[in-house]
C-alpha cells in the first residue's frame, strides 16, 4: 500500500496547532517555545533559541501556579500575583506579551485587561510588543488586533469559514 504525499490540509493544521494549544493550558514555557520561530535562519529570532533565563524561570512559576490551582473553568481559584522590579530593557514587555498571548491561545473567549503606569507606556511598549510577539505567533492567523479608541488594542478571533 503506498502512502500519499499530500500536504495536510489548512484544516488538519489549525487542528494539530489547536491541540497543541490546548496541552500548553498550564505551561506557559511551552508554549513560548512552540509559538515563535526560534532560531530559525534569517528569521527575526535567529541566534536566539528562547526566553532569557530569568524570563524562563518566572514562566516556569507561572505554570506551577496555575497546575496548583487546578482551575476547572468553573470554579474560581486564587489570582496569581507576581512582581518584578528591575531596570529598563530587560524584557518585561516581552513577558507580558507572550504571557497575553498564552492566555488568548489556550483559553478560547477569555477576556481581560491591561493596564500600564501611564497610557504612553501601554501604548508604546505593551502594545508594541504584543504586536511584535503576535505577528512571529504560530496562531497570528487565528487573531485580528485592531487599535481601538483611547489608546487601547483590541484582538479579535477570526471566525472560522
Amino acid at each position: 500500500m503506498s502512502q500519499s504525499n499530500t500536504a495536510p490540509s489548512p484544516a488538519q493544521i489549525d487542528a494539530e496547532i489547536a491541540d497543541l494549544m490546548a496541552d500548553c493550558y498550564a505551561d506557559p514555557l511551552r508554549h513560548v517555545m512552540a509559538s515563535y520561530p526560534w532560531d530559525e535562519v534569517g528569521g527575526p529570532l535567529e541566534g536566539r533559541d528562547g526566553p532569557d533565563k530569568w524570563q524562563r524561570e518566572f514562566l516556569i512559576e507561572l505554570g506551577e501556579e496555575v497546575r496548583e490551582r487546578g482551575f476547572d473553568g468553573i470554579t474560581a481559584v486564587e489570582p496569581i500575583q507576581f512582581s518584578t522590579a528591575s531596570g529598563h530593557g530587560i524584557g518585561k514587555s516581552c513577558l507580558s506579551a507572550w504571557i497575553i498571548i498564552w492566555i488568548r491561545d489556550t483559553r478560547p473567549g477569555s477576556m481581560g485587561t491591561i493596564t500600564a503606569t501611564t497610557a504612553e507606556q501601554l501604548r508604546s511598549r505593551t502594545f508594541g510588543e504584543l504586536a511584535k510577539w503576535h505577528d512571529m505567533s504560530l496562531t497570528r492567523h487565528w487573531f485580528q488586533l485592531n487599535a481601538g479608541s483611547a489608546g487601547s488594542l483590541n484582538m479579535y478571533h477570526h471566525r472560522h469559514r
